[in-house]
């Protein structure tokens, strides 16, 4: 189903990145393609291990103020939570209602995200929030995204009632050449899960990620 979920986002990506042909008509257009590597940790239940893995995102602004974007993340724990994997896939619309320039503004948006835990997923709604500043050829970032409800999940056999979730990255930028950036910042995924049968379950993936972004 994340597939799915993603091939949406790339499909509005892809048409949204087309309509840079019309240019004059639309305004301008900017498109951003980001390739990470996030070095997570999972903690569940106070135990915690090394769950690193790649992560891409994608983001189309046209006239600096309506964008849509689409990222997919996943953490994949070793050693005493081997197998307990996290995939995140989300797609969002989002409005710039500060927009100062290209690299200095606010936007809020909506979207829908495919959270998957272990052996099933859910899919949710989500509200976000992101912005950022840049002096010069640095630029600093922030997001936030919250899941108001996760649904249910059954977890080899155990059926848990998904909560909340909670998406928070904040990090800095480098252009060392136009059209591409080397970012650096921390991102932080939660969920929360209750069950009759093991209690409140709290799964949370959050560690530093390091990348290119390209920018054309």
């Amino acid at each position: 189903m994340h597939k799915r979920i993603l091939a949406v986002g790339v499909c509005l990506l892809a048409a949204a990145g087309l309509s840079t042909r019309s240019a004059s008509a639309l305004g301008p257009v900017d498109v951003e393609l980001g390739a990470m590597y996030w070095d997570a940790d999972t903690e569940i239940v106070e135990v915690s291990e090394s769950a690193s893995s790649p992560a891409i995102f994608g983001n189309v602004w046209m006239k600096n103020a309506l964008g849509f974007g689409v990222s997919h993340y996943q953490a994949t724990p070793e050693g005493s939570l081997d197998g307990a994997d996290s995939d995140f896939t989300a797609v969002d619309a989002k409005w710039r209602f500060l927009n100062a320039t290209r690299n200095n503004f606010v936007a809020v948006g909506l979207g829908a995200e495919q959270v998957g835990f272990v052996d099933d997923s859910t899919i949710s709604p989500r509200l976000v929030v992101e912005g950022r500043v840049s002096v010069k050829m640095v630029y600093f970032f922030g997001k936030g995204a919250y899941l108001p409800t996760l649904g249910e999940m059954t977890v080899e056999g155990v059926p848990l009632d998904g909560k909340t979730g909670m998406e928070l990255e904040a990090g800095v930028g480098f252009h060392p050449i136009p059209l591409l950036s080397i970012n650096l910042s921390y991102m932080s995924k939660q969920m929360d899960f209750e069950s009759a049968v093991v209690g409140d379950v709290s799964v949370d993936n959050a560690g530093p990620m390091l990348g290119l972004v390209f920018t054309f």
